[in-house]
């Protein structure tokens, strides 16, 4: 995954939107609108990230932003991660 920066939530507006601007802003930019994908091309990824944006809540059935917050600073201590959070 050649990313610098990647966004993960289940609003595919959303993902488009904050990618756009970040491409715009000249960053590299991986999207994903669920967890499951998302921790899979981390665990692929051959290239640092250096910045996870997701949210905290996801649909049922895919592991929460912390979960994947979690795995992704695992293999990078130095990960930043920006929570999205939505009301209930």
């Amino acid at each position: 995954m050649p990313a610098r920066v990647v966004v993960v939530h289940d609003d595919p507006e959303f993902v488009a939107r904050t990618a756009t601007g970040l491409r715009v802003a000249g960053y590299d930019v991986a999207t994903f609108t669920d967890t499951l994908a998302a921790t899979d091309a981390l665990d692929k990824a051959e290239r640092i990230v250096e910045v996870l944006i997701t949210r905290v809540l996801f649909p049922k059935g895919q592991p929460h932003g912390v979960a994947l917050a979690l795995m992704a600073r695992m293999s990078d201590g130095a990960l930043l991660v920006w929570w999205l959070h939505s009301p209930l």
